[in-house]
This record gives C-alpha cells, sequence and structure tokens, in this order.
C-alpha cells in the first residue's frame, strides 16, 4: 500500500503556472536602484549648496545691526526702500552706489 502511495504520489505533477514575472521585477528593480542613487547623489549636491548658503548666513552679521549701506549690499530684498534710497554723505543716486559696489573687490568689508 505504501508503495503503490509513493507511485502515486511521485507521479502526482503540479501545474504550477510558468514564472514570467521574475525577469521583469528584476528589470524594474534595476531601474529604481538606478532612480535611488541618482536623487542620493542629487541630494548630497543640494545639501551641500544649502550648507554653503548657510555657512555665508552665519557668518553674516546680524540684519538687526546693518545700517542701510551693508544691508543693501548683502540683502536688497530685504530693504524696504530699495527703488531709491540715498545713501550718506548722499552726494550720488543707487544707480551711481551700486556700480561703485560692484567695482569694491569682492572681500571689502567681510571678515
Amino acid at each position: 500500500m505504501v508503495d503503490d502511495f509513493e507511485k502515486k504520489y511521485t507521479s502526482l505533477k503540479v501545474p504550477y503556472p510558468q514564472d514570467t514575472l521574475s525577469s521583469k521585477i528584476d528589470v524594474q528593480a534595476k531601474e529604481e536602484q538606478a532612480k535611488y542613487e541618482k536623487f542620493v547623489v542629487q541630494s548630497k549636491t543640494r545639501i551641500e549648496g544649502i550648507n554653503e548658503e548657510l555657512a555665508k548666513w552665519s557668518a553674516m552679521m546680524p540684519v538687526e545691526e546693518m545700517n542701510l549701506e551693508e544691508a543693501l549690499e548683502v540683502v536688497p530684498h530685504l530693504v524696504i526702500d530699495r527703488k531709491n534710497p540715498s545713501f550718506w554723505p548722499h552726494d550720488r543716486d543707487y544707480d551711481e552706489w551700486v556700480k561703485m559696489m560692484k567695482a569694491l573687490p569682492p572681500d571689502h568689508g567681510h571678515h
């Protein structure tokens, strides 16, 4: 009886469906891995840029302590009347002042 059962069992073929998806899944996994690695590289680049920006702001004098000239040079977007501000000694207009500031060496007045 056991022999008979064993023969029947070993001759039994269960029809499993053919695996056609594993290779597609592998391809997708590789694509996603590549996207992930690209994202990581881009993120590291963004982080470096953000850290540079942070260093600039950390090293900068607090905006509250700046005079108008310093504020216009470093954070012009925060100055209220930037259309036509006037600086001591008030002998040139804003456009002339901008030209003069741009002509100065880049590290002028910064520590």
